[in-house]
């Protein structure tokens, strides 16, 4: 018969990589599902915009990656940008570079959620402009009880490799 020790600092740090893999693993999940089922470009999925949180020693627990970011119009393939007709113009922003449908009267755009802005200068007049997908929060929830439950299957299967 042969007897293991394993130190306990050798088990948190087995446990702590298959934390990690996991995360990384659920991180691509949420990618997927993001450009699956709202078609946003592969070049908006990046570590800057998708924030991943990595198990330490000190702290081995599970947080999901988050955004802060909307998901607009153009960052979307062009299929899935919303059906606007003759109601937007297309502009692009002086400092951000970063183009947006804008318009003087007020339409509403099914799925989104379209904004208010004051021109500036002298003559300040409204104009209005499609910001973000709206009602996201109740469909990423129901995504996220799904990725925590695939979490919960990777991690045991880590956890056997390990």
């Amino acid at each position: 018969m042969i007897k293991i020790d394993f130190t306990d600092k050798e088990i948190t740090r087995q446990v702590k990589n298959a934390l990690n893999r996991t995360l990384t693993k659920v991180r691509n999940l949420q990618k997927d599902y993001i450009y699956g089922k709202h078609s946003v470009k592969k070049k908006y999925l990046h570590n800057k915009r998708l924030n991943g949180c990595r198990a330490r020693s000190s702290d081995l627990s599970i947080r999901l990656t988050s955004t802060s970011k909307f998901i607009t119009p153009f960052m979307q393939a062009r299929v899935a940008r919303p059906d606007i007709g003759n109601k937007f113009g297309t502009q692009t922003s002086r400092y951000k570079k970063g183009k947006f449908y804008i318009s003087s009267k007020k339409h509403s755009v099914s799925g989104y959620t379209v904004t208010e802005g004051l021109t500036s200068g002298i003559r300040k007049r409204p104009y209005y402009y499609i910001q973000k997908r709206a009602n996201l929060d109740d469909e990423l929830l129901d995504f996220t009880d799904e990725a925590q439950n695939k979490a919960i299957g990777i991690f045991q299967k880590e956890l056997d490799k390990g």
